[in-house]
């Protein structure tokens, strides 16, 4: 099978410190464990511009997540998320959920959420993500150990979000 996908990609970039109240401390020094969950309320969206949508077959992300140098408020990362929302329609099988659904399985025909983090940065569709218009960076989680002052965070983060995809009747 042929696949001769197209690419493009953007790249995000920002140094935050991040308050006691948007993250969680724990243990003594020198472990002073920490996590954080930033975005959600504040997301940034890509959007795709053209006389035709897309659909994407792959989303890699390459980069890193760390703390400035110097900072005095420095830690050490452990691992990191950034969730991704897709705003186009996810392939869908005819199906039912039953009626015991401890772990709530729903349907997400349109609009996916995808988590690409520091060990997982890569996701691959058989059937594309199609009609795509914008892309969510929708959230960071990260967490670790050694705050350096355990209570101000500092996050600098720079990674790149690369896609493959297609024109819708490619």
């Amino acid at each position: 099978m042929d696949h001769c996908y197209k690419s493009f990609s953007f790249n995000v970039t920002n140094n935050v410190n991040v308050t006691p109240t948007a993250a969680n401390f724990w243990g003594v020094a020198p472990e002073n464990y920490w996590n954080v969950q930033l975005g959600v309320s504040s997301i940034s969206t890509y959007n795709i511009q053209g006389y035709q949508a897309i659909n994407i077959y792959k989303i890699q992300a390459i980069g890193e997540v760390n703390s400035m140098i110097g900072a005095n408020q420095g830690i050490i990362v452990d691992d990191w998320t950034f969730s991704l929302r897709i705003n186009g329609i996810n392939n869908l099988i005819n199906n039912t959920i039953g009626s015991s659904n401890f772990f709530a399985i729903t349907n997400q025909p349109s609009n996916p959420i995808f988590g690409l983090n520091k060990f997982y940065p890569k996701v691959e569709f058989d059937e594309p993500i199609t009609g795509v218009s914008s892309i969510d960076v929708y959230s960071l989680k990260a967490d670790g150990y050694g705050a350096q002052n355990p209570g101000i965070l500092n996050l600098s983060w720079n990674v790149n979000f690369i896609f493959s995809y297609k024109y819708e009747g490619e």
